[in-house]
């Protein structure tokens, strides 16, 4: 990856004075810009495309500049966030300029409304797909989600060659039977659009009750006969040998988790506060969207993170309990008079 391309996505400190047109011993100029970044989507070999909602905005700083980092072109595909009965706030429901600049290229589908379905997610890999669909360098196709992140993007070549060394057609971050998870899949580019059409034709008169979009890319896998590759390192449910946890809620090892650093931080931060974890740490959170995590997160949550007194995180606890009837609510002097200090990771 260019540096010119880190600096330019925020990906690392711009540090550079304004490019300018006539003082092309001012580096870069924008002639540098031009001949460096104006065809960029022709300069990869693969795409990587985020499907992502507002709710994930506490989450996309970290992910979206892990994803930049591979040196892949980068379609982040959001979720239109407007309707005429809910919340209209911009700078509720859409990012900053800073996470803006991290996609290559950003896509709104047109407005769906989902039950238990998911119906956005398949609209999102319609729109993202399509986009790069125009574009053969990209021999092959990441579909990910927003609100997990990669700690080690360099790594993302070797998921590519583990498709390439077997001749596979995909792997995803975890699978079992018919359920092959979405929340990270690496596609051979044929394998991609092969799925994608079969999808389109079962989505295109919507029927209430009847496949998932999950289900439906199994089933469209199986019925291509398309060769799966399964992740050797699967991430496993604590306690019950065998069983697989999809969502990887614990931070646990897996194939994906070895080679880029896989994390779903979503998954993460309700387990931690459930389960009575430590929270998950300040890099991964961008507080400026605390008004998206769970009421006991925009507050408790929030106070930790900015002054390091473990009491909230213990009040946190008690108020985050599953049911309204085990949640308990006392004063902050209930754990301590004094604030608990530790150290923000």
């Amino acid at each position: 990856m260019l540096e010119l391309e880190r600096r330019l996505s925020g990906v690392e400190p711009w540090n550079y004075s304004e490019p300018q047109n006539w003082r092309h011993d001012v580096r870069p100029s924008h002639v540098d810009l031009q001949l460096n970044m104006n065809s960029i989507p022709f300069e990869k070999d693969a795409a990587i495309i985020v499907t992502s909602w507002h709710g994930h905005l506490p989450f996309m700083k970290a992910t979206l500049t892990g994803y930049r980092a591979s040196g892949k072109f980068v379609v982040c595909a959001y979720d239109f966030p407007f309707t005429p009965f809910g919340n209209k706030d911009l700078n509720l429901l859409l990012p900053a300029a800073d996470i803006w600049m991290l996609a290559h290229a950003w896509v709104f589908k047109h407005p769906t409304y989902d039950t238990v379905k998911r119906e956005g997610w398949f609209w999102d890999i319609k729109y993202g797909g399509d986009i790069c669909r125009q574009y053969d360098d990209f021999e092959y196709i990441f579909t990910v989600n927003s609100d997990c992140v990669w700690e080690e993007p360099g790594g993302v070549d070797n998921l590519i060659g583990m498709l390439r060394e077997g001749d596979y057609d995909l792997m995803s971050v975890s699978a079992e039977g018919h359920n092959i998870h979405t929340a990270a899949v690496c596609w051979k580019r044929e394998a991609f659009y092969q799925v994608l059409d079969y999808m389109t034709e079962f989505h295109r008169k919507p029927v209430l009750g009847s496949f998932s979009p999950e289900l439906t890319m199994t089933l469209a896998i199986r019925q291509l006969n398309l060769k799966e590759l399964v992740a050797p390192c699967q991430p496993a449910e604590p306690g019950m040998p065998g069983a697989i946890d999809h969502y990887c809620r614990y931070d646990q090892d897996s194939t994906w988790k070895q080679v880029v650093g896989f994390r779903n931080l979503q998954a993460e931060y309700y387990t931690r506060a459930i389960e009575r974890l430590d929270p998950l740490p300040i890099r991964f959170m961008d507080l400026r969207y605390k008004h998206h995590l769970t009421t006991q997160g925009q507050s408790l949550l929030a106070n930790y993170y900015e002054t390091g007194d473990y009491r909230w995180i213990m009040k946190l606890w008690d108020e985050n309990e599953d049911s309204w009837y085990d949640r308990l609510y006392y004063p902050i002097e209930y754990y301590g008079k004094e604030p608990i200090l530790k150290e923000v990771e």
